[in-house]
């Protein structure tokens, strides 16, 4: 079958969409298939779409989807049925796991596939190819008398190793390498070690989601398949600009044995002078012992979401029982092994007042992380977050959201007002940019001022991204205040050199 598979984030992070990669490289052993992908095509996506789709005429349509894409994937779902009536079209990705009826009752959508994809897309593909009902465990579809079959759920894959290793040829992947630093790094292609998480933060969907399907939720990958894939990717992808790994885990090394036998790995293969690593994982993990193995083994970033410096809060609200103590340990370990850090902060949950967000940017005072990101809080989809909330959320800025994402300011807090949340959080950026600005033309100098005129002017190509693009200041700090540190780290370990014989 002729398949098209739509990546509809045209205003968010420029960040590789793992989930659909694996998704295609699943799908190409048996069938054809092409990638719209619209996140570079934020002006024009419409036309890019419309056009895409004349030229591919596909069988079938599949959008991947989050909470945040919804919307202009609906969009896009009813121009495609006006054009190609009989086309297929299924909605999947985690929005889907967590809320299939309301997709499901979208007149331009066919069928949903809920969870993860790579065996239940296949079967449907085939059932759809012999003219069958794609009963499958997994799949929700309308019959031919418009009425939705809801088959059982299909339950988390067990094997990761009967996934196919991840083909990411249908990405511009040199233009992602150039836009798609702030997250991965200079160069940064995304990869996994597990899937899953093991903890219920209460703002997050894994609660949701684990409730919505069976099965083991928490699953790690073999690292001999791991370094495979890397090593794959180095191969392929080296000429272009392919620089580092960054690990999209919930829960990177939270295994000791696989953490420990993919360090081995990493460093037999040569891998940790050649690309630096970075991970998100929680602070309980990183003990000492973690910190020197992920050191030794080429490890340059960790993400440690703290959410709030109020610990008290931090456990009764978030459902995150994570000591600031905890964290502290983690960050003297980290900086013990010259390991950059970047805390995750939220702001505006319900209880939030002044003071709780002065406690945040203390917090941040007293250490040294490379980064931070303290977006609002978002209320997800079923979450118990959401259900805390109490209050009708703004939701005519759901639009608003595609292009914002976790800037939306969607909900005030029981002490203060949007406005007033939206004063605070321009204060801490005000003051965190300064911080960055002043810091750096004086280590930096003349470089810092000429990388910034090359971007915004777009010299030779610099700028990837169109300037009023909502995610240009955190590139331009990307490009300059994480690039170079990074440059430095890397003399300091003995990397080899950017080019590569």
């Amino acid at each position: 079958m002729n398949v098209a598979l739509v990546e509809p984030n045209i205003g968010y992070s420029p960040l590789l969409n793992l989930g659909l990669a694996y998704i295609i490289s699943s799908v190409e052993r048996k069938h054809s298939v092409r990638l719209i992908d619209l996140t570079f095509q934020r002006k024009n996506y419409i036309h890019y779409f419309k056009n895409s789709l004349l030229k591919e005429k596909p069988d079938v349509l599949g959008f991947s989807i989050t909470n945040f894409s919804l919307c202009t994937a609906i969009k896009l779902a009813q121009l495609a049925k006006e054009i190609y009536p009989d086309m297929h079209v299924i909605f999947g990705g985690p929005h889907t796991a967590i809320a299939p009826e309301e997709v499901i009752q979208e007149a331009a959508v066919d069928s949903v596939c809920l969870g993860e994809g790579e065996s239940s897309f296949l079967e449907f593909l085939e059932a759809l190819e012999h003219d069958r009902g794609p009963n499958m465990n997994g799949i929700w579809f309308k019959d031919r008398e418009g009425q939705i079959v809801r088959n059982p759920p299909r339950p988390f894959e067990t094997d990761l190793e009967s996934i196919p290793l991840v083909n990411w040829d249908y990405f511009d992947v040199k233009r992602y390498l150039a836009s798609n630093f702030v997250y991965t790094g200079p160069g940064g292609l995304t990869h996994f070690s597990s899937r899953g998480c093991f903890y219920n933060c209460n703002f997050c969907s894994v609660h949701v989601i684990k409730k919505a399907l069976p099965g083991k939720y928490y699953r790690v990958r073999k690292p001999e398949k791991l370094i495979e894939e890397i090593q794959l990717n180095v191969k392929k992808y080296w000429g272009i600009g392919f620089r580092s790994v960054s690990f999209h885990d919930a829960l990177f090394g939270a295994q000791w044995e696989q953490f420990e036998k993919f360090c081995d790995l990493y460093i037999k293969a040569g891998l940790h002078k050649l690309l630096p690593w970075s991970c998100a994982t929680r602070a309980e993990f990183v003990t000492e012992g973690w910190a020197r193995l992920a050191a030794q083994a080429g490890c340059v970033k960790v993400n440690i979401g703290v959410e709030t410096a109020n610990e008290q809060l931090r456990r009764r609200i978030y459902n995150k029982p994570l000591t600031n103590r905890q964290i502290e340990g983690a960050v003297s370990n980290l900086e013990k092994n010259d390991i950059f850090y970047v805390f995750f902060f939220m702001m505006g949950f319900p209880e939030e007042t002044r003071e709780t967000v002065q406690e945040n940017f203390n917090f941040i005072r007293r250490h040294h992380p490379i980064e931070v990101r303290m977006p609002f809080c978002q209320p997800l989809p079923k979450t118990d977050y959401t259900s805390m909330i109490g209050r009708p959320l703004d939701d005519s800025g759901k639009e608003l959201a595609i292009f914002k994402g976790h800037d939306l300011c969607r909900a005030e807090s029981k002490y203060l007002s949007k406005k007033e949340l939206k004063k605070l959080m321009l204060q801490h950026r005000f003051w965190w940019i300064s911080k960055w600005l002043i810091g750096d033309l004086f280590r930096f100098g003349p470089r810092f001022i000429i990388d910034i005129l090359k971007y915004i002017c777009n010299i030779k190509g610099t700028r990837p991204l169109p300037l009023l693009h909502p995610y240009t200041y955190k590139l331009i700090k990307a490009r300059t205040h994480l690039k170079y540190n990074i440059e430095i780290w890397k003399k300091r370990h003995g990397f080899k050199s950017l080019e590569r014989s």
